[in-house]
């Protein structure tokens, strides 16, 4: 259930903005992360009506509670508690929910490893209405990557690997930095079922497969920006999860194209 709190009324000019964050036990970044979050909104997007939802899926280390502090002095940041595990499922749950009620909907993953400084580029081509989703790339432009050469093998096999599969038109699916319009997230959303790091390469099959337009962005990442924070994806425990999964979403997307 979402805690739902307006700091201001909209103007006609201004597009509604939210920002999804899905966490799983992130009480030792989630404070100060919220917090450089929101100064980058307020000096970034003012134009626009935003608010940053923290989906929180069954955290048991105290992140809600830490939320609802930050919550007192920041109005602009709500809290969504979400009963079972799944990065997937947090997101799909925020967005289905302000579906009708927001503009534009992000997420974004709580490390901030991708530049918080690019969401106005992020956003822009929405509210712009040059494409219906736009997806933070590590691999497009100007871009700045700083993580482990086995990270980049690996993610650079798995792209392959979903590109050859699931036909994305995109360099880097997996980037966890992604803006949709309101219209394609009412379409797709309700769709789709992943409930894992998979909802990204899920959301980019099915609009490719129903004709949103799609574009990237480059952005800067920084893999570990805090060094007490782990990745809660492991590479050789979920690797087979990549591949099996591609064609699990595959078929979905197929017999739901083939239904239409």
């Amino acid at each position: 259930m979402a805690i739902w709190k307006r700091a201001c009324t909209n103007s006609a000019d201004m597009s509604r903005v939210l920002i999804t964050i899905p966490v799983y036990n992130e009480s030792k970044i989630i404070k100060k992360n919220l917090e450089v979050l929101c100064d980058a909104c307020a000096a970034d997007i003012p134009e626009h009506d935003w608010f940053v939802e923290v989906a929180d899926n069954a955290s048991d280390d105290g992140t809600a509670s830490i939320v609802e502090q930050v919550m007192q002095s920041r109005p602009r940041v709500l809290l969504r508690r979400i009963a079972t595990r799944g990065k997937g499922g947090a997101i799909r749950a925020s967005w289905l929910a302000h579906a009708h009620d927001q503009d534009v909907l992000v997420f974004m993953d709580a490390d901030l490893a991708a530049d918080v400084h690019a969401l106005p580029r992020l956003i822009g081509p929405i509210v712009r209405d040059e494409t219906d989703l736009c997806c933070g790339s590590r691999f497009v432009g100007a871009s700045k990557v700083e993580r482990s050469f086995l990270r980049n093998a690996v993610s650079w096999a798995f792209r392959l690997w979903q590109r050859l599969v699931l036909g994305l038109p995109v360099k880097d699916s997996q980037c966890g930095f992604k803006a949709a319009s309101s219209q394609l997230v009412r379409d797709i959303v309700p769709r789709m079922r992943e409930t894992g790091f998979l909802v990204d390469a899920e959301l980019l099959a099915f609009a490719n497969a129903r004709r949103f337009r799609i574009a990237e962005i480059p952005v800067d990442w920084i893999e570990h920006r805090d060094a007490s924070r782990q990745s809660t994806v492991k590479l050789w425990r979920d690797g087979w999860k990549f591949l099996w999964g591609a064609w699990r979403i595959r078929r979905r997307v197929h017999l739901s194209t083939a239904s239409r």
